[in-house]
């Protein structure tokens, strides 16, 4: 066992000098811009493709190479093997510290635990957050912004804000308005000790006192998506042609199954009350040809536009590309005699779509199988569409 053991740490070890100078040939590559030469829009899109990355791991790798660039002490440490890779990544989330600073850290890790170096990293992050202005010391939580993140199970998911002070306190307070217009059960105020009429003036975080049993929480997450529907009916009154890029769209098959366009699955009783809110459409699968409008009009019609939204997922189809803000591209160009049918029409984001329309080409057809080339004539890579097409119908014109 005692050599099993050893023969781990050697491999562990080389593993960790490989990543090393895999690292830093990424830096060398991303700062290169090769990329750029096979149409990807970011190094990122390259990793997700390319190397089969998850896109969390696609950024963090990006982030890790290039920063080392900036910090030559812990990078030669890296080299030498002395550092692991966990170490290295934990090392990165601090904003440029001093030589001095990270030749102690780096002696830290080569000598103690993971454990010991979190709380020496912390210790640095916490004493640089007290020097800063409030909006610096959000990048504490990733930086100011919204994050969605989807699990993979409940049928649930995560929104995350970092505000400053003076948004979280009008957040606080839109937020609160809701809850006070929310219908409440007596049975559950009752049981929560918080006293809703000063709520929004208290600067203590009042879900921190509530019940144990949710219904607090609950309440909120209602008042919440009241606000967002308020907030989306009023940005959709008056602007009827821009506003089918923010309806709700449910693919429904044969046997009653149901997905959002990103191919999320829900709950039949999920549709039903969408289906009752009339900034939702739903689409169907169906035997019969796609729509069609051939050579009468070039312009896609709001009946195409979206059957093309659900089959391609919502997303550019361009290998490796997630934009969600697309046009549609005509495969075969319409001066070229190509026709305005869903079989003729792909998602492809304007970056994608520009260069297309520069040398760049794509062959085979929209409901199947699509191969990218450069103008060189290399091939690129292929895509399909996530939803099993050809034969999507939509019930909306």
């Amino acid at each position: 066992m005692f050599e099993v053991g050893r023969w781990l740490l050697e491999r562990r070890q080389a593993l960790d000098v490989g990543e090393a100078a895999w690292l830093e040939g990424l830096a060398d590559f991303a700062r290169s811009g090769d990329w750029g030469g096979e149409g990807f829009r970011t190094c990122a899109d390259w990793l997700i493709l390319r190397c089969r990355m998850a896109r969390s791991t696609a950024f963090e790798k990006l982030k890790v190479a290039l920063e080392l660039r900036r910090r030559p002490l812990v990078a030669q440490a890296f080299k030498a093997g002395r550092l692991s890779y966990s170490a290295v990544r934990l090392l990165m989330t601090l904003d440029r510290p001093d030589p001095d600073t990270d030749q102690a850290l780096v002696e830290l890790a080569a000598e103690g635990t993971l454990r010991d170096l979190q709380r020496a990293v912390r210790y640095y992050l916490l004493l640089g957050s007290q020097e800063k202005e409030p909006r610096e010391r959000s990048k504490l939580f990733g930086g100011r912004g919204v994050r969605i993140r989807r699990t993979s199970s409940d049928d649930v998911g995560v929104v995350q804000a970092v505000l400053d002070e003076v948004e979280l306190s009008e957040f606080e307070r839109a937020l609160q308005i809701f809850v006070d217009r929310s219908p409440v059960d007596e049975s559950a105020a009752a049981d929560s000790p918080v006293d809703q009429s000063a709520a929004a003036d208290s600067p203590v975080d009042q879900s921190a006192a509530a019940d144990r049993d949710g219904s607090w929480y609950e309440r909120r997450a209602d008042a919440f998506m009241a606000m967002v529907r308020t907030a989306l009916a009023h940005a959709q009154e008056g602007h009827a042609a821009g506003a089918d890029r923010y309806m709700v769209h449910v693919v429904v098959d044969a046997d009653g199954r149901c997905e959002l366009v990103d191919g999320t699955p829900i709950w039949r009783r999920q549709f039903e009350r969408i289906a009752c809110d009339s900034s939702s459409v739903a689409h169907l699968f169906r035997s019969s040809e796609p729509l069609a409008i051939g050579r009468r009009a070039r312009e896609w019609s709001t009946a195409q536009r979206r059957s093309i939204s659900v089959r391609d997922g919502g997303r550019c189809r361009f290998p490796g590309c997630t934009a969600r803000i697309c046009d549609i591209h005509h495969l075969l160009p319409w001066e070229a005699g190509g026709a305005t049918d869903v079989d003729n029409g792909a998602l492809h984001c304007s970056y994608h779509h520009g260069r297309l329309h520069k040398g760049w080409r794509v062959s085979g057809r929209a409901s199947g199988e699509l191969t990218y080339f450069t103008p060189y004539g290399n091939v690129i890579g292929t895509s399909t569409p996530p939803v099993p097409g050809p034969r999507l119908l939509s019930t909306a014109a």
